[in-house]
Protein backbone atom coordinates (compact mmCIF):
# COMPACT_ATOMS: atom_id res chain seq x y z
CA UNK A 1 0.00 0.00 0.00
CA UNK A 2 0.65 3.47 -0.62
CA UNK A 3 1.27 6.52 1.65
CA UNK A 4 -0.67 9.68 0.92
CA UNK A 5 0.40 12.87 2.82
CA UNK A 6 -2.43 14.85 4.07
CA UNK A 7 -2.17 17.99 5.90
CA UNK A 8 -4.28 20.63 8.58
CA UNK A 9 -3.06 23.67 6.78
CA UNK A 10 -6.40 25.35 5.35
CA UNK A 11 -7.77 24.63 9.50
CA UNK A 12 -4.68 25.85 11.15
CA UNK A 13 -4.70 28.84 8.74
CA UNK A 14 -8.09 29.43 9.93
CA UNK A 15 -7.70 29.00 13.34
CA UNK A 16 -5.28 31.68 13.28
CA UNK A 17 -7.70 33.97 11.09
CA UNK A 18 -4.91 34.80 8.78
CA UNK A 19 -5.34 34.67 4.75
CA UNK A 20 -3.80 32.58 2.26
CA UNK A 21 -1.40 35.65 0.58
CA UNK A 22 -0.20 36.74 4.66
CA UNK A 23 0.74 32.90 4.97
CA UNK A 24 2.74 32.86 1.64
CA UNK A 25 4.43 36.74 2.63
CA UNK A 26 5.92 34.71 5.63
CA UNK A 27 6.81 31.70 4.24
CA UNK A 28 8.15 33.25 0.97
CA UNK A 29 5.69 31.84 -1.29
CA UNK A 30 3.23 32.85 -3.43
CA UNK A 31 -0.79 32.27 -2.69
CA UNK A 32 -0.87 29.93 -5.14
CA UNK A 33 1.73 27.69 -3.37
CA UNK A 34 -0.20 28.06 -0.56
CA UNK A 35 -3.49 26.94 -1.94
CA UNK A 36 -1.58 24.07 -3.68
CA UNK A 37 -0.33 22.93 -0.23
CA UNK A 38 -3.67 23.33 1.21
CA UNK A 39 -5.07 20.83 -1.44
CA UNK A 40 -2.25 18.42 -0.93
CA UNK A 41 -1.66 18.83 -4.87
CA UNK A 42 2.50 19.82 -3.65
CA UNK A 43 4.58 18.58 -0.81
CA UNK A 44 6.42 20.80 1.37
CA UNK A 45 10.09 20.95 1.79
CA UNK A 46 11.07 20.37 4.83
CA UNK A 47 12.45 23.22 5.78
CA UNK A 48 8.72 24.54 5.04
CA UNK A 49 7.39 22.08 7.05
CA UNK A 50 9.57 23.10 9.92
CA UNK A 51 8.55 26.72 9.33
CA UNK A 52 4.86 26.24 9.38
CA UNK A 53 5.10 24.05 12.43
CA UNK A 54 6.89 27.02 14.24
CA UNK A 55 4.21 29.62 12.94
CA UNK A 56 1.47 27.38 14.21
CA UNK A 57 3.11 26.71 16.89
CA UNK A 58 2.46 23.12 16.40
CA UNK A 59 4.60 20.09 16.23
CA UNK A 60 5.02 18.95 12.16
CA UNK A 61 2.93 15.82 12.50
CA UNK A 62 0.16 17.97 14.13
CA UNK A 63 -0.43 19.60 10.57
CA UNK A 64 1.10 16.62 8.06
CA UNK A 65 0.30 13.27 8.16
CA UNK A 66 0.68 10.33 6.12
CA UNK A 67 -2.24 8.20 5.83
CA UNK A 68 -2.20 4.40 4.09
CA UNK A 69 -3.96 4.81 0.55
CA UNK A 70 -6.59 2.04 -0.26
CA UNK A 71 -6.79 0.67 3.29
CA UNK A 72 -9.86 -0.69 3.91
CA UNK A 73 -12.05 -0.91 7.31
CA UNK A 74 -11.96 -5.16 7.63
Amino acid sequence: MSRKLTNRLAECRAAKGISKSQLAFYLGLNRASVTRLERGDIRPSIETAFRLAAYFKKPVDDIFQLVEEGASDE
